[in-house]
């Protein structure tokens, strides 16, 4: 009776730890933001919706090597709002674009669908570090990144990020965990990434 519960037991004990192994093995692992940023492709363009609470906005956001641009946010009989800007090597960021309801000479960190130039700004410069694990976003994979590391004063959004190309395509909420703010509709998102042009 004691040679049978034994071997009982070790059969669920070597169940238990292939199950553990298991687990292990497809739990996400944490990545390196610097070495993800540094293998983003130099050309994206992403289309998709985001859905407010009386219309629905079509936003596109490109990427040309180091020049990045939103367009969108305007119902549809509406002309569409564009924002630009340019990425120098050494992190310094400039308008190239600037919407006619913006004031673009505030030094504010670009968030939002353009913050991958800030996270680019961060890396370039040497301030982008720690690790993140990656999240599932529709069926894209992103890196939430801390805001903080962009220059934003205490944040409530994190900008969450293509892990393929670096394109923004969502904000987690710090406290709810949840996606929210300038944040695509997961099931509309289109990614394709190329070449840079310029």
């Amino acid at each position: 009776m004691m040679h049978s519960i034994a071997v009982g037991a070790g059969v669920v004990l070597l169940a238990s730890t292939v199950a553990a192994c298991d687990n292990e093995s497809t739990a996400p692992r944490a990545v390196d933001l610097a070495d993800v940023a540094a293998g983003w492709t130099e050309a994206f363009t992403v289309t998709g919706t985001k859905t407010e609470p009386t219309y629905i906005e079509h936003v596109t956001i490109t990427r040309d090597n180091n020049v990045f641009t939103v367009a969108g946010g305007a119902m549809v009989h509406m002309e569409p709002s564009i924002e630009s800007v340019r990425l120098d090597d050494d992190g310094t960021i400039e308008h190239v674009v600037c919407p006619a309801a913006m004031d673009c000479t505030t030094s504010r960190p670009l968030t939002g669908f353009l913050a991958t130039a800030s996270v680019l700004s961060a890396a370039r410069s040497g301030r982008l570090t720690g690790t993140v694990i990656p999240q599932s976003f529709g069926n894209r994979t992103v890196v939430c990144v801390p805001a903080e590391q962009i220059g934003v004063a205490e944040p409530v959004l994190d900008p969450c990020l293509d892990i393929e190309t670096g394109a923004v395509l969502a904000q987690r909420h710090r406290r709810s965990g949840m996606y929210d703010g300038p944040t695509f509709d997961p099931w509309s998102v289109t990614v394709s990434a190329s070449s840079a042009i310029n």
